[in-house]
């Protein structure tokens, strides 16, 4: 019995949890959308007036999903022996970082945002 509930309150946990990060994946692009950060930001940063939501947003956020999926998908199946599949995540973040970065740089030096505090 009392392994039934813990069971109970770790599928709760976890079905919260996803529900958090799906919802973050969708406003991830939106966020940097209405900020000019992304290609076609007009298109991404769209509200869907029925839903209410940026639809286009979940479609960008989805199309990195099944790009990641697919990317894991391949690496599994490839058996390339001593790697692991978290060191890709792990380099594509210090990327994007990079890139981040070199935006915010961009827009200090364009006088588009201040980089230091008055």
């Amino acid at each position: 019995m009392g392994g039934k509930i813990i069971v109970i309150f770790v599928t709760i946990s976890i079905v919260g949890t996803l529900n958090g990060l799906i919802m973050a994946s969708i406003r991830q692009p939106y966020s940097l959308a209405i900020r000019g950060m992304l290609p076609r930001a007009e298109t991404i940063a769209k509200i869907n007036k029925r839903i209410n939501m940026p639809l286009y947003s979940g479609i960008t956020a989805l199309a990195f999903t099944l790009l990641w999926f697919a990317v894991h998908f391949i690496l599994l199946e490839s058996k390339v022996s001593g790697f692991d599949i978290s060191e890709i995540s792990i380099t594509l973040n210090y990327v994007l970082f990079g890139f981040i970065y070199a935006r915010v740089l961009q827009c200090g030096i364009k006088k588009k945002i201040n980089l230091v505090n008055s």
